[in-house]
């Protein structure tokens, strides 16, 4: 394997100049199982660490691409998932539709010269869109689900990608890939494949999880007027341990919580408040604390800081529901929630509703 004449010295990865990346890159090409795994979290560690990108990541794309499409690659399906976080960062921080088509106006096009690391790097992949589309067809199930999963976070101004996954669904019989492909349909904004996604929703003999990616998709394709089985569907979903661990690569497999995080969006309906507040302790750690978050925006108002006296009793059941759930590690929307709404932070939260000794005991212990 050839890499690219770059005098990699002059770029900077996560931990200083990339001269390692080409030993790296070469790794990923080793006989050996485990050169090849330890090869890939060194580049995710230096490429996309904790979703920061750098210099170093925008010129490695190209070789990162063409060891994808190579089937003497190994562990190709990983490889588009460092693709995608090399073009949006942190996936599960966009599971809630905001950089789906469907969810965005449309805006003119830049003509300026893209100036960020972001930009770049989310250029660098995105303009190499066609190559990873084709992947959707590929012998290897992994890669096919894996390369759906990509391509449905680079925009489809002329939904050549949406063809493309809606041609390879008909066709496709591996779980995992149809998941993916449904969630992609759906983020995607493909409303011509509307009836593709009803049909999986209302079809008795697909898995759980592809109804309950169908379900997703129709959220993300229009939440609003989602219908009242879509939605008996994502509630089911969101409490289904079977759906915690999947083998498809969104939202790291968990399926249930990324159910949770889409029905956080939606509006709710008559009991959907105290319903969603009692899948807080079900769901997933992000998804949970992406509901949360909403849910706080929801039950309190105001911007005014509020006494723990003036607290009515829904009130005080989702602040000790959000206790209980283990979210004071936090990614921050429920921090940031409490701060809008008035509310102390999470690590003053136990004394404020005069949460149980047993909390603050589990509490001090997480921290």
């Amino acid at each position: 394997m050839t890499i690219p004449d770059i005098d990699w010295s002059t770029l900077e990865d996560a931990y200083g100049p990339a001269t390692d990346l080409p030993g790296d890159m070469r790794g990923l090409v080793s006989s050996a199982p485990r050169k090849r795994a330890a090869a890939l979290e060194r580049l995710w560690a230096r490429l996309c660490h904790q979703g920061s990108v750098y210099p170093a990541s925008v010129a490695a794309v190209p070789q990162l691409v063409d060891l994808a499409r190579s089937r003497r690659t190994g562990e190709r399906h990983r490889i588009l998932e460092l693709l995608t976080g090399i073009a949006i960062g942190d996936h599960t921080n966009f599971l809630d539709g905001s950089l789906s088509p469907a969810r965005q106006r449309p805006r003119p096009r830049r003509t300026t010269a893209v100036k960020t690391v972001e930009g770049q790097c989310h250029e660098a992949v995105a303009s190499r869109s066609s190559f990873l589309r084709d992947l959707v067809a590929d012998r290897d199930a992994r890669v096919r689900a894996a390369a759906a999963f990509a391509v449905a976070w680079l925009g489809d101004p002329t939904r050549a990608s949406s063809k493309a996954i809606a041609a390879q669904y008909r066709k496709e019989r591996d779980p995992a890939a149809r998941v993916s492909m449904l969630l992609a349909l759906g983020y995607l904004g493909a409303r011509a494949e509307r009836a593709t996604l009803e049909r999986a929703l209302d079809d008795g003999e697909v898995t759980s999880q592809v109804r309950a990616a169908a379900a997703i998709a129709l959220a993300y394709l229009d939440g609003k007027k989602l219908s009242s089985a879509a939605r008996e569907v994502l509630d089911a979903a969101c409490v289904a341990r079977a759906l915690r661990n999947t083998a498809q690569p969104w939202n790291g497999g968990d399926l249930a919580g990324h159910a949770g995080a889409i029905l956080a969006t939606l509006p709710a309906p008559s009991r959907g408040r105290d319903d969603a507040i009692a899948r807080l302790s079900a769901v997933g750690y992000i998804a949970g604390d992406k509901l949360a978050g909403e849910l706080v925006r929801k039950v309190f108002s105001g911007r005014e800081r509020k006494s723990a006296a003036g607290l009515t009793a829904p009130q005080r059941a989702l602040l000790t529901t959000i206790l209980r759930a283990g979210l004071v590690r936090s990614q921050g929307f429920v921090e940031h929630a409490l701060k809008l709404r008035g509310l102390p932070p999470l690590r003053d939260l136990p004394a404020f509703v005069g949460a149980p000794a047993a909390i603050h005991r589990e509490l001090r212990r997480r921290r």
